[in-house]
């Protein structure tokens, strides 16, 4: 029986946006199709891009600046959403920019279709970190008896100047819902379990929350954030899949730990009951390789992506990641296949057994100098680690971090 990534027991969810993820935007036009310009001085070349866009969606729009000063841009939508006073109007879409943006989220409303009534402006400024995808989320109820349409929704920043010339911010996933809640994920008519209403790429979609837990699973340990520790369910030899989300800062000449097996609450567990670590590796040219450590018994650490590290391995180049690991354990030796990014695997298939691997002492934590040193380094921040019992195949590893991908905003291929 195939297992849907979608929540079948709740009711479906429709997104009222059109062209949610640029499938027919004309970057020659003078309006772009469905994305036009919202007020602001700042004017920019248009391109659109299927690699720099976050897992789940089609493409993104990518402006460059040719001229600073207030920017804005917005979806304008081939049929406008009928409202009443009262309907609780919730949008999310994803912003990307090559340098500290400025926006918050932008509404407006029409008297009919085409006729202008009214805009809300969030007041929700949020600041982009440089380089890294950003959903933004906003709620508003309909109070005003002249708002019977929503025509457009975008993003507007007052910021002034608003980057510099040849800086660059990026759109896509758009999502926009009347009286439901938002998916935890961006959803349109290609995700599955959903459909197009229309036109593909063209019309309204929907379909069913898209959740993690139906493609994989509950994990074992689900853990949130920096310095948190959990316990893993298990035996020492079972084999386990292990999934980071994390920000890399500039790459420094240190090993950085951000992942760690300890083997026993906060004390390294190497020596008696086998742990491991998942970071950066120093020494090599630029400092942004990914690197992990398998200890599994006394005197017996050793490494489970080494030296001769490819492009598929280099988790640590500034940016969001995602990291899938899987041991397993034969009669004498172990197995660690490690995929950053979805991109290619590298398994290490000679490590030595030894006691196993600790099922204590989970830690996830900002980058530290050495795996027992103190935290504080910031070469990288945890955002997410999932722990999963079994060996993932690699289509269940591209799938789930894909869903990540979709939810974190990371381009997986």
């Amino acid at each position: 029986m195939q297992i849907l990534p979608v929540d079948s027991t709740s009711q479906p969810i429709k997104n009222w946006a059109t062209d949610p993820a640029f499938y027919n935007d004309n970057v020659n036009g003078a309006t772009d199709g469905a994305f036009i310009l919202l007020g602001g001085g700042a004017t920019y070349t248009r391109a659109l891009s299927t690699t720099d866009v976050p897992a789940g969606m089609y493409r993104a729009r990518v402006d460059t600046l040719t001229s600073t000063g207030n920017y804005g841009r917005r979806w304008s939508f081939v049929w406008s959403v009928p409202l009443n006073v009262g309907d609780v109007i919730r949008i999310s879409y994803w912003n990307k920019a090559s340098f500290a943006a400025k926006a918050n989220p932008y509404l407006e409303f029409s008297t009919a279709i085409n006729g202008y009534a009214g805009a809300i402006s969030s007041g929700q400024v949020q600041t982009l970190t440089a380089g890294v995808w950003t959903r933004f989320t906003y709620t508003y109820t309909v109070a005003n008896s002249n708002y019977k349409y929503l025509r457009t929704v975008g993003n507007y920043s007052s910021a002034t100047p608003d980057g510099a010339i040849g800086d660059q911010i990026w759109h896509s996933g758009l999502i926009v819902t009347i009286n439901q809640p938002l998916p935890e994920v961006f959803c349109d008519g290609n995700t599955p379990g959903w459909k197009w209403l229309g036109t593909a790429g063209n019309s309204l979609s929907v379909g069913w929350p898209y959740m993690l837990e139906s493609v994989t699973g509950k994990p074992m340990t689900d853990l949130t954030g920096n310095d948190v520790i959990g316990t893993i369910s298990g035996n020492a030899f079972d084999p386990f899949t292990v999934y980071h989300v994390y920000d890399a800062t500039a790459p420094a000449a240190v090993w950085t730990t951000l992942w760690t097996v300890y083997g026993s609450d906060g004390v390294a567990g190497w020596a008696t009951t086998g742990g491991m670590s998942y970071g950066r590796r120093n020494g090599l040219a630029d400092n942004s390789y990914s690197h992990s450590r398998f200890g599994t018994g006394a005197a017996n650490n050793q490494s489970a992506v080494g030296t001769s590290a490819t492009a598929p391995r280099r988790g640590f180049t500034q940016g969001r990641h995602i990291a899938a690991q899987t041991v397993t354990f034969g009669v004498s030796v172990a197995s660690c296949t490690t995929m950053i990014d979805g991109l290619a695997d590298d398994t290490i298939g000679n490590l030595s057994k030894g006691t196993g691997i600790g099922r204590t002492g989970l830690k996830v934590r900002s980058g530290a100098a050495s795996t027992e040193g103190p935290d504080g380094l910031a070469q990288a921040t945890p955002i997410r680690t999932l722990y999963f019992p079994g060996d993932h195949s690699r289509s269940m590893r591209v799938a789930v971090a894909k869903w990540l991908g979709n939810k974190y905003g990371v381009p997986i291929p």
